[in-house]
């Protein structure tokens, strides 16, 4: 049975690795490198087993890199072997632009999923049209795809539309528009407004939201209660959400919304070009939801 699992997941990186070189995208990961160029690896949980992982981003994404070794743990903030609880991202960010020595500036990986072979490891990117951003990709695409954006083969954006399948995100957030917003006669520009994002930086990565049926009348309780048969039957996210209720939703912004554990609902309001930005980040783990919630200070102080 061993042997067969095996075999089969052979199968499997030979085909991705196929498609990849079918798709054009072979050119984008060179198989030399000219100057090899050091990544860090921090990690915030302490059941990760760490040689593994190096070795699969070092091999890269068709398991084949040979000239040199590329990442490498860090030697600072990994989790007490006592507690078990580890630095947050922003902690990891911080201390990386003070300490990251002679390593890459703005580009590293966060593992912070124990499983990271089926969950995937975050991909951070301290400069994305200003900003920070992240994206959840298997190890062995992240160790080809960074280095690729590190020297100018690969944009970002085009990372996430096209190394991230089954993680960025894997269901679309729900836009409901409450009736109380008036008639808004350009959803598409909403839709827009909120997908590309800060800056519209966003404009060539995958949408990451979608309109929910129709207006509706009701708030943002009558909306969760419904939210959960309208996530299984649209392939939304089950937990997070958008709701308009102001017309003036250039200027106003709209409502964000969490579903907790036991059926109530947190909420905030922030400019659209924020709100999806933010749900993603939740999403991939690159923030709290606290830290969603107060983006004015805690997020704009770690980006900046």
């Amino acid at each position: 049975m061993n042997a067969l699992k095996a075999d089969q997941q052979t199968t499997k990186q030979q085909k991705s690795a196929a498609s990849l070189a079918n798709n054009g995208l072979l050119s984008r990961f060179p198989q030399t490198a000219a100057a090899v160029i050091m990544f860090s690896v921090y990690t915030t949980v302490a059941a990760i087993d760490l040689p593994p992982l190096i070795r699969t981003l070092n091999l890269g994404i068709f398991g084949t890199f040979t000239d040199g070794e590329q990442w490498a743990p860090s030697p600072h903030l990994f989790p007490s072997s006592d507690s078990g609880s580890g630095p947050t991202i922003s902690e990891i960010i911080r201390h990386h632009r003070a300490s990251s020595g002679d390593m890459d500036k703005t580009h590293f990986v966060v593992a912070d999923r124990a499983n990271w072979r089926e969950e995937g490891v975050l991909a951070i990117n301290l400069n994305f049209d200003g900003f920070v951003d992240a994206a959840r990709m298997e190890a062995r695409v992240v160790g080809s795809a960074v280095p690729s954006v590190s020297v100018g083969n690969t944009a970002w954006s085009e990372a996430l539309a096209d190394f991230t399948e089954g993680f960025y995100p894997r269901r679309r957030f729900a836009v409901y528009i409450l009736r109380e917003a008036g008639i808004i006669a350009d959803t598409g520009a909403l839709l827009d407004a909120l997908n590309f994002g800060l800056g519209s930086r966003k404009e060539y990565a995958p949408g990451v939201c979608r309109l929910a049926s129709g207006e509706r009348g009701g708030d943002v309780a009558s909306i969760a209660r419904e939210h959960a048969r309208a996530a299984a039957g649209n392939d939304f996210d089950s937990r997070m959400f958008v709701v308009v209720d102001d017309m003036e939703w250039e200027d106003n912004g709209v409502e964000i919304v969490r579903l907790e554990e036991d059926g109530t609902t947190d909420s905030c309001v922030r400019p659209v070009d924020v709100a999806a930005e933010v749900l993603t980040w939740v999403h991939q783990g690159l923030s709290t939801w606290e830290e969603a919630k107060g983006w004015d200070e805690e997020v704009e102080e770690r980006d900046h």
